[in-house]
């Protein structure tokens, strides 16, 4: 977040929301005992102090299995045993990138996607596109697919898996207003369904609470649409020291901490993205 506030004519405190850092490493993982790791068909999103791990033990009676997961990174350096008493741990290790511990690890074959993709795979659906946690592999005729479904109770549910490249070239075609269906071509890529470019726009103004008294405290907020998310600044017209304007690192919100003479006034909300700009100005007055 970015807070620049100049005390003059023009008070403006923008709001940046900032995506920064990576994304959570996506891991197999699987508890069971996996005669390779990739037989593992489910994944999770590891924390940020986490990495995948791939464990081998073999049993008293002379069998080999397999574990999959994401471990703390401490642990990593420092493994301990994690298998049954009775197990004997052979190898312990972890890697940091993508289904890394579906690779060669710990002696493992690792898998071949024979010129397909791994792809998420819930056909029953799901409340939302990312909350699938199984896996499938796709031929090479067949790319990762999204698409959204209703329940026989007319509830919104995501369904991914597999679709023929054929099919999906058309879904492509037809897919140029809303995103309720969408390939892909990419391991893992179909846990989202991506909306197609749009401007700025300010949906709407809020305050809480309704009534402004002097001595309350205030939250604006400023409501908006368009993709991408746009950047929102706040820009407050006003001659005098104004110092308890807080803006929130979420999206377009601004606290104002016991609200006085000072703040009343004009306010105008900036709605900014790659295809253009959005504005609304209003006026706020607080009473006694």
């Amino acid at each position: 977040m970015v807070v620049n506030v100049r005390y003059n004519s023009c008070f403006v405190i923008i709001v940046c929301v900032l995506i920064s850092g990576t994304a959570s490493l996506t891991c197999l993982s699987c508890s069971d005992n996996l005669a390779q790791p990739h037989d593992c068909n489910r994944v999770t999103r590891c924390g940020d102090h986490e990495k995948c791990f791939t464990d081998r033990f073999v049993t008293d009676d002379g069998h080999y299995y397999f574990k999959v997961g994401c471990r703390d990174i401490d642990m990593c350096v420092n493994p301990i045993a994690v298998g049954r008493r009775r197990d004997i741990t052979l190898c312990s290790d972890c890697c940091n990138s993508t289904l890394c511990n579906a690779d060669q690890h710990c002696g493992s074959r690792g898998i071949n996607l024979r010129g397909g993709n791994l792809c998420y795979n819930c056909q029953t659906g799901t409340l939302r596109p990312d909350d699938c946690n199984t896996i499938t592999l796709c031929s090479s005729q067949q790319s990762c697919q999204i698409q959204q479904i209703s329940t026989f109770i007319g509830e919104s549910r995501w369904k991914s898996g597999c679709q023929e490249n054929t099919k999906c070239l058309s879904i492509q075609k037809n897919n140029t207003i809303s995103c309720k269906d969408h390939c892909c071509n990419s391991s893992l890529c179909n846990n989202h369904c991506p909306r197609p470019p749009s401007p700025p726009k300010i949906v709407n103004i809020t305050w809480t609470p309704n009534t402004i008294h002097f001595g309350d405290d205030v939250s604006l907020s400023c409501i908006t649409t368009g993709n991408p998310h746009p950047k929102t600044e706040f820009l407050f017209l006003h001659s005098g020291d104004v110092n308890n304007l807080v803006a929130s690192p979420s999206s377009g919100i601004l606290k104002i901490t016991k609200f006085s003479r000072n703040n009343d006034g004009l306010y105008r909300c900036v709605a900014t993205n790659v295809l253009g700009h959005d504005q609304v100005q209003f006026k706020i007055d607080g009473i006694l």
